[in-house]
């Protein structure tokens, strides 16, 4: 990984992406294992002129990946510090970043004046360019034009997806790579998302999801080792099939009556989002499908002790029979 590169694209981050002004204030929180991109990211806020504080949490972070617990809140002081940060950046294992994602809101107040996001890994290898986002701008605003407002999606894939859900009079909950100020209901991800997240009608869901991606139920998040297939009926999970990973998903729908409802559909947009990371869920030509709570997402009412996601890759997507991906390829 080159420094030069790793900078350059740190730059990006801070003023096309964050939009970083002079004398703002930016708490960098990171871990052992991502401190040189944390450094990156607060030189280049340097030279945009704010004040940066770099929050190691390395012991934090392996506090709750090494427990049972599915998450655990952060010391007081270090709230204290996001909520008294304009902008708040985890540059931090991808799976902790992930479980504390959801849960953001229930211990910091985000407003204008204090916004939280997590940095996608590997900052220096993306090869990212200003042109890059606008091009998933660009992607964003066709899927977003072409799903919204319409009724019947319909998704398959290569592997034997074929699974049919409602979003009639559901919103789109959109993960932008320029993010607006204060507007996000978790750690909003940065630069290489584009991400457009409907909540189904709740019963609506019927059909065979087969998991090939990512896997958020795992203890530490990772790519299914082999397929996991979720058989659903009116709107829920009522079995899985697979693998050693099939027992995690089994695991997770067993929780509580709301974990077996599948709470969300993502799209993804970006052809810069890596795969066998979380990013993957943003990456064009996949979507996600999310098990368990969905009240952050516009209309959904399902209630959980938890949200866990799997990607299914090279997905053909048709909107009220209208194609609008086929076989990961964007055609409109």
């Amino acid at each position: 990984m080159s420094y030069f590169r790793t900078f350059e694209e740190a730059r990006i981050v801070i003023n096309d992406i964050l939009k970083i002004k002079n004398n703002e204030t930016v708490a960098l929180m990171t871990d052992s294992l991502r401190r040189r991109e944390a450094e990156a990211l607060a030189l280049a806020a340097y030279e945009a002129g704010a004040e940066v504080v770099i929050v190691d949490i390395s012991d934090h972070v392996g506090k709750m990946l090494a427990s049972d617990k599915f998450w655990s809140m952060p010391p007081r002081h270090l709230i204290a510090t996001i909520q008294n940060s304009n902008v708040s950046v985890f540059i931090v294992d991808q799976t902790y970043a992930f479980r504390i994602s959801h849960r953001i809101r229930s211990f910091v107040q985000i407003n204008e004046t204090c916004s939280t996001y997590k940095l996608d890994p590997g900052m220096g290898t993306w090869g990212l360019i200003r042109e890059d986002v606008n091009r998933i701008m660009e992607v964003s605003n066709k899927i977003m034009a072409a799903v919204n407002g319409h009724d019947e999606v319909r998704v398959t894939s290569e592997k034997g997806t074929d699974v049919k859900l409602s979003i009639r009079e559901r919103e789109c909950l959109a993960v932008l790579p320029v993010p607006e100020r204060g507007k996000s209901l978790f750690l909003h991800p940065v630069p290489l998302w584009g991400e457009y997240n409907w909540a189904p009608i709740e019963d609506s869901t019927e059909g065979r999801i087969v998991i090939d991606g990512i896997t958020e139920a795992t203890p530490i998040l990772d790519v299914v080792h082999e397929p996991v297939e979720w058989i659903a009926k009116k709107g829920r999970v009522v079995e899985v099939r697979g693998g050693e990973d099939a027992d995690d998903f089994r695991r997770v729908v067993r929780t509580d009556e709301g974990a077996p409802v599948i709470g969300e559909l993502g799209v993804g947009g970006s052809h810069k989002a890596m795969f066998g990371t979380e990013s993957e869920k943003g990456r064009l030509g996949t979507v996600h499908f999310g098990l368990g709570d969905n009240r952050v997402y516009p209309g959904g009412r399902n209630t959980s002790q938890v949200h866990v996601d799997g990607t299914v890759r090279r997905i053909t997507l048709q909107v009220d029979g209208r194609t609008i991906i086929e076989k990961g390829v964007l055609i409109i």
